[in-house]
C-alpha cells in the first residue's frame, strides 16, 4: 500500500509528499521493495534531489534490493538536473559492470550532464560506447555531444559528429547546426562554418539569430570582415532579426580590417533600431 502510494505521489509530481511516506517506511522499519526505490528514486529527480537519491542506492543494496534500468536511469536524470556529470558517468559505469541493461534514457542523460560541465570527451565516449551496444541514438544523443564540445572548446569533433549522424541517418536540427558552427567560432574556422549554412538550406532548416550571429563571429574572428557584412545582407534578406551580439560582431569585423565607415554604420543602425544593450 505504501509503495503503490509513494509511486502515485511521484507520478502525480508531489515529489515532497513521496519522500514523506518513504521516510514513514524506513522510520517503522517496513520492508521496502524494488518498486518503493524506484518511485522514491524518481521522486528525488523530480525534486532535483540529486544526493538524496544517490543515497537511496546503499541502501538498497544493503536490504539486497537489485537496482534496474528504472532505478539507474532515475539517479542519472537527478545528476543531469544538477549538472553532477562525474556522478552521472560513473553510474553508467556502474551499470556495465552490474549487468544492468543500458538504454537511451540513462545514455541520453549522462551525455547531457556532460554537456552542462562541458566534459565533451566524455561525451563524446558515452556516445561512442551507444553505438557498440547498438543502441538507438536520436537527435538528442548527438546534439547533446556536439554542445558538449562547444562548450570545451572543441570544433574538430562536432563536425565528425555530424558526419555520424547523416551516416547514421539521425536528423539533425537547428540546435545541432548552432553548437557545432558556434563552435567554429571558437577557432574563428569561417571555411567550416560557411557551409553549413548551405547545408542547413539544403535540409530545410530554417537559419535564426543564432546561427547567423555564431557565423559572423566565426568570420570576425577570422579576419574575414567581407564575408561577416555579407551575412548581414543575409539576415536582412531572410528577415531575421539581430541582436547586440550581431551588432557587435559586425562592428568588430569592420574594425579589424580598418573599414571605419562600415563600423560607424553599423553601430548607427543598432542605435536606430533600439537593441537591448543589456
Amino acid at each position: 500500500l505504501f509503495s503503490a502510494t509513494i509511486s502515485a505521489c511521484e507520478k502525480a509530481g508531489e515529489w515532497k509528499k513521496a519522500l514523506q511516506l518513504y521516510s514513514i517506511m524506513a522510520g517503522s522499519e517496513l520492508e521496502r521493495d524494488l518498486l518503493t526505490y524506484n518511485a522514491s528514486i524518481s521522486s528525488c529527480e523530480k525534486g532535483r534531489a540529486w544526493e538524496d537519491a544517490l543515497q537511496l542506492l546503499p541502501v538498497m543494496a544493503w536490504q539486497t534490493v537489485e537496482c534496474d534500468t528504472i532505478t539507474c536511469n532515475a539517479a542519472i536524470s537527478s545528476c543531469e538536473k544538477a549538472g553532477e556529470w562525474a556522478t552521472a558517468v560513473g553510474l553508467v559505469s556502474e551499470m556495465s559492470h552490474s549487468n544492468v541493461e543500458l538504454d537511451p534514457i540513462s545514455s541520453n542523460a549522462a551525455i547531457s550532464a556532460c554537456e552542462k560541465g562541458s566534459q565533451w570527451n566524455n561525451a563524446a565516449q558515452l556516445l561512442t560506447a551507444m553505438f557498440e551496444c547498438v543502441m538507438e541514438l536520436d537527435t538528442f544523443s548527438f546534439s547533446s555531444a556536439i554542445s558538449a564540445c562547444e562548450k570545451g572548446g572543441n570544433w574538430k569533433k562536432p563536425l565528425q559528429l555530424l558526419g555520424r549522424m547523416a551516416s547514421s541517418k539521425v536528423k539533425s536540427n537547428v540546435t545541432t547546426f548552432n553548437s557545432i558552427i558556434s563552435a567554429c567560432a571558437q577557432g574563428g574556422e569561417w571555411r567550416h562554418a560557411l557551409p553549413l549554412l548551405g547545408a542547413m538550406t539544403e535540409i530545410n532548416l530554417e537559419r535564426d539569430t543564432v546561427t547567423l550571429n555564431a557565423t559572423i563571429t566565426t568570420c570576425e574572428k577570422g579576419n574575414e570582415w567581407e564575408k561577416a557584412t555579407l551575412l548581414w545582407d543575409v539576415m536582412t534578406q531572410n528577415k531575421v532579426k539581430p541582436n547586440v551580439i550581431t551588432f557587435s560582431a559586425a562592428v568588430s569585423a569592420c574594425e579589424k580590417a580598418g573599414e571605419w565607415e562600415g563600423a560607424l554604420r553599423r553601430f548607427s543602425m543598432m542605435l536606430q533600431s533600439r537593441v537591448n544593450l543589456g
